[in-house]
């Protein structure tokens, strides 16, 4: 009898001690996205002579950092389209990027420009921005192909 008192309050001193609620922690993780997508990556019928407005490639932004991102740009000669034949011959251009102010661009990614900053973002963004060339008008260019590069990178704010 005696152990079986001591074995019932050691059971209800147990009892005492359990607790009346727990805590599960539960997460789920969303990978981060960053990615810039051209319509092209090539470009052929610029107007040298007559120079102009072209838009020369849409890029889709995707980014679901809610900081926001910037674009930034550069080209390979520096805003020039350089005759391939002889490249001390060349025309300027700038560059609009989704309805901004011209710009040009700087040479090399030592000297990239920013052309775009979403700001922060209430949700995800997914947004298309065309790119827009404007030639600098050549009316006596030599014949040739004339040629530049241009570099477009996202980053996360």
């Amino acid at each position: 009898m005696k152990n079986l008192f001591i074995l019932t309050a050691l059971v209800l001193s147990l009892k005492s001690f359990a607790a009346t609620t727990g805590d599960i922690t539960i997460s789920g993780t969303v990978d981060a996205e960053l990615s810039l997508t051209l319509s092209t990556n090539s470009y052929t019928t610029l107007d040298i002579e007559g120079g102009g407005d072209h838009t020369v490639a849409t890029a889709n932004e995707v980014c679901n950092d809610l900081d926001g991102y910037k674009i930034y740009g550069y080209s390979t000669n520096g805003s020039e389209l350089q005759n391939t034949d002889n490249t001390n011959v060349s025309t300027s251009y700038t560059v609009k990027y989704d309805g901004s102010s011209a710009v040009s661009l700087g040479a090399g990614s030592a000297n990239k420009v920013q052309l775009k900053d979403s700001g922060a973002l209430t949700s995800s963004a997914d947004e298309d921005s065309d790119i827009v060339v404007d030639v600098s008008a050549f009316a006596t260019a030599p014949a040739g192909t004339y040629t530049d590069t241009i570099t477009l990178e996202i980053v996360a704010n």
